[in-house]
């Protein structure tokens, strides 16, 4: 049996309600706050956002399927729906099990199988159930479950591997640039699920003959694959069976060396181990802990599900926190893209901002050669806004923000420069060669919110690189 779509028709708020409930009933279980554990997870199920065509989408229903906790979620809603239906029902299973969405069970042949059935699709208005019935075999995660030869004398069911039509079976290829020790983990790790899923040596062997062909055709040495697999033995069942809790190695203090393998990595390796023991380094400190860091890929390089974020992505993040109405009314909130005129001039008689403003839609780092857009309209009179000051002898630049009016602000950096007070904006541009007339403005971005407009000036200052010395800033704080 197999919940339909269980990961988006989650109800949220039912769902937020039973963890919590479940938290304060096993309360020797929960380690942290309740209460705020409750109020993280609101956080993360109401606000999950996800794109598509370019149209930013708000999930109202459900929880996302990659995210970490859904499944640790959606398990405790489960067993708190089957421990309710099962309490107001009177025909029950002999034996059943379940697997967050997965459900294995075993119905009494005198009782009901279909009403039992019907009750559990109607108990829930958005919680419902698909079943596979069989008086022989039914397939559960990745095993089968089946009635043996000897069935009738033992009353014990049998499990072989269980493989999905769609499984092409793409095991690392052996002429991949990989440690030996992978493709020896590759052999090792699923030789020992052959052996815990099939309760008979027979099963295991034929699953077992099969995996080696399929080794073989990923390249695998033949010599290589029967050397490694002399480390499983069907005769240890009993304990790959066992759930063994590893203790955690003592990596903490020892000295780590984290790189992206060099040709020869593993000689290298050899060497050093060689000469820490040779030394009797020991005395001072523990072996170090080579670790191997994943080099860029062609996947890398050519494959991307999402287009490349914008600096709108970027400062969205930062910026766009806010509070959605009414938010269980719809299935999906669409945020859609407005329209954008070219910043411009106020053009008014006495402005002296006008002679720096630059108007371009464009902007650009001197220091990382990035080019970004500007997403709002911005005149000398906006005001709550973070801008840009590039000189135009040196290329260095400049993020600052106001709530005042730009031409406000640039009046009072005209003021510092023009009596030579001893600010960073005025030293420079009185420095050898510099004039005030270098100094040119644009208007990158803006937030009514005076908290989110310090986080978005540190964003650009990081973003747009101008902390001294490749710029004119001196702090982000």
């Amino acid at each position: 049996m197999d919940v339909i779509n269980l990961y988006p028709s989650i109800p949220q708020k039912e769902c937020i309600e039973i963890v919590h409930n479940e938290m304060v009933t096993h309360s020797e279980l929960v380690t942290s706050n309740p209460n705020l554990i409750t109020q993280l997870l609101q956080l993360n199920m109401t606000n999950n956002f996800f794109e598509f065509a370019d149209i930013t989408f708000l999930q109202r229903k459900g929880t996302a399927m990659g995210a970490a906790f859904s499944p640790t979620v959606a398990n405790i809603f489960m067993s708190t729906l089957l421990r309710k239906f099962l309490s107001s029902t009177s025909d029950r299973p002999l034996f059943m099990r379940r697997y967050i969405d997965d459900i294995f069970m075993v119905w009494p042949r005198n009782k009901d199988l279909d009403k039992f059935l019907s009750e559990l699709n109607n108990f829930h208005p958005q919680i419902k159930f698909t079943t596979t019935q069989s008086d022989t075999a039914v397939n559960f995660l990745d095993i089968t479950i089946y009635k043996n030869s000897n069935f009738t004398a033992t009353g014990k069911l049998s499990t072989s591997t269980y493989e999905k039509e769609n499984n092409l079976f793409q095991y690392l290829h052996f002429e991949s640039n990989h440690s030996i020790s992978i493709y020896k983990g590759i052999i090792i790790g699923e030789a020992m699920r052959y052996v815990r899923t099939n309760s008979t040596e027979e099963k295991y062997k034929e699953q077992l003959s099969k995996f080696i062909q399929r080794l073989k055709e990923r390249k695998y040495p033949e010599s290589f694959i029967y050397k490694t697999l002399r480390n499983v033995s069907y005769k240890r069942r009993t304990l790959y069976l066992r759930k063994v809790t590893k203790a955690k190695p003592q990596i903490m203090n020892r000295p780590k060396m984290k790189c992206i393998p060099p040709p020869r990595y593993l000689q290298l390796k050899k060497i050093i181990i060689n000469e820490f023991h040779r030394y009797n380094l020991s005395r001072y400190c523990n072996q170090p802990l080579f670790i191997t860091l994943k080099n860029t890929t062609l996947k890398d390089l050519l494959v991307n599900s999402k287009h490349k974020p914008t600096e709108e992505d970027g400062r969205t993040i930062v910026a766009k926190t806010k509070e959605i109405k009414n938010h269980q009314s719809h299935n999906l909130n669409v945020i859609r893209k407005a329209e954008v005129k070219q910043p411009s001039k106020c053009n008014h008689n006495r402005c002296a901002t006008c002679q720096h403003f630059n108007p371009n839609i464009n902007f650009n780092s001197t220091s990382t050669r990035q080019t970004y857009r500007i997403r709002h309209s911005f005149t000398c009179s906006s005001s709550n806004i973070i801008y840009l000051i590039t000189c135009e002898k040196c290329r260095k630049q400049y993020v600052g923000q106001t709530t005042k009016t730009l031409r406000e602000r640039i009046y009072h950096h005209r003021s510092s420069i023009k009596t030579g007070q001893r600010r960073y904006i005025s030293k420079h541009f009185n420095l050898e060669g510099h004039k005030i007339q270098h100094l040119k403005v644009q208007v990158i971005d803006t937030n009514e919110n005076t908290e989110t407009l310090n986080k978005l000036e540190r964003y650009w200052i990081q973003k747009l690189d101008t902390m001294q010395p490749r710029g004119l800033n001196v702090t982000t704080d």
